[in-house]
């Protein structure tokens, strides 16, 4: 069971909750539970849950998904500090998509939608950042559509690597380390390509000493030159 003080470094651990007071945290707290996973592929929430709350990423990283005909279509990807399950606060009373861990190790905390619709409408500034970071989701779904509409699945997979660069790499030394959860298969799900596709195009990377694979890393030599 986590304690109070374990529970505020929880929120403390993500700047999107800067804004808020101590007050304003506590008030989360009472109506939020951390969700913690220590396997990979868990179930967060499947499609059709009535949407009763708001989800941040605390540590690893989700996908947000659905399935036609027994095939799985990953709608996002969610790393520390990102926010799902955001569709409560426009109405829609059910989730479209499933949400699952990736990464071994994964906490989430989900927060009970009324009492975060209730600090958004007095708190301004915590306002701003919710609709901030809703905007930046339409974003980035939208580069993914033009991506899908003019660029072939090897450049798809570039533009995959490149994204999860600017959004969980970390440097080292002039490289760049990717560490994530994901299957090749999920790579392919996300990209809209095979596996076969994604394992030739990681393979011919490889060959040309642009990137190195790990299991459950992929180090980026050059950034500027994956193409």
């Amino acid at each position: 069971m986590l304690t109070t003080s374990h529970y505020l470094t929880e929120f403390q651990s993500l700047k999107f909750f800067d804004t808020l007071s101590d007050e304003e945290k506590m008030t989360l707290m009472a109506n939020s539970r951390v969700i913690s996973d220590h396997s990979r592929s868990n179930l967060i929430y499947d499609k059709n849950t009535p949407c009763n709350y708001i989800y941040f990423v605390v540590e690893g990283s989700v996908k947000v998904s659905t399935f036609e005909e027994d095939k799985e279509h990953i709608s996002i990807i969610l790393h520390k500090g990102n926010i799902f399950g955001e569709c409560c606060l426009y109405g829609q009373e059910m989730t479209q998509f499933s949400a699952h861990t990736i990464e071994e190790r994964t906490r989430i905390i989900s927060i009970n939608v009324e009492c975060f619709k209730i600090l958004m409408k007095h708190n301004f500034e915590f306002n701003l950042k919710v609709i901030e970071m809703i905007g930046e989701k339409i974003k980035k779904s939208e580069e993914r559509l033009h991506n899908f509409a003019t660029k072939d699945a090897r450049q798809r997979i570039v533009e995959f690597l490149k994204e999860n660069v600017e959004n969980n790499g970390r440097r080292v030394g002039l490289e760049m380390l990717i560490k994530h959860g994901l299957t090749q298969q999920d790579i392919a799900n996300f990209t809209g390509t095979s596996r076969q596709t994604v394992t030739t195009v990681l393979n011919d990377l490889k060959s040309k000493n642009k990137i190195h694979l790990r299991r459950k890393s992929i180090l980026i030599r050059d950034l500027t030159a994956l193409v």
